[in-house]
């Protein structure tokens, strides 16, 4: 049993990891292109299972870089704060 909730936890972690590279890639380098590789990236780790309060994490991060890149200066401000809380989200435990 603890086994296999070591593998759902290295799971999870995988998904969610590659979901904030796509999303720090947009950050790091927004247009369309890396905006889409995010977006797929975060509905990829979705249909995985990725925990629904880490996919809305990513989600408030995603959307915060979006209106930002559109001008919005609070959205860039929170942003910043949506990655930091990003980093530090506790693995789900089962």
């Amino acid at each position: 049993m603890k086994q296999q909730v070591t593998r759902e936890r290295e799971r999870q972690d995988r998904t969610y990891w590659s979901a904030f590279n796509a999303i720090e890639q947009f950050g790091e380098h927004p247009g369309a292109d890396t905006e889409q590789k995010a977006k797929s990236a975060l509905d990829d780790a979705s249909r995985k299972g990725l925990s629904k309060i880490r996919a809305r994490i990513l989600q408030n991060y995603l959307e915060d870089l979006e209106h930002c890149y559109q001008g919005d200066r609070e959205s860039c401000k929170k942003a910043n704060t949506d990655m930091n809380d990003a980093i530090r989200v506790p693995a789900e435990r089962k």
